[in-house]
């Protein structure tokens, strides 16, 4: 059973802050996630990324759009 709080969070601009930490360098494919976080993040909400940095030209940038 899913409580409301879990329900609310799946719908698209539910949450003001949206915060990952140390998960991301473990995906193969982290565009994903990171949509969904932008996703469920209201327009003016924050998105935070704390993770382990790699410096290669790939891993500078994400362009991630809704």
């Amino acid at each position: 059973m899913k409580s409301d709080r879990q329900e609310a969070l799946h719908r698209s601009e539910a949450a003001r802050i949206v915060v990952t930490r140390y998960s991301l360098h473990h995906l193969l494919a982290p565009l994903s996630p990171l949509r969904e976080m932008a996703r469920v993040c209201v327009p003016d909400g924050r998105i935070v990324v704390v993770d382990a940095y790699a410096r290669t030209p790939h891993c500078l940038t994400l362009n991630v759009t809704r």
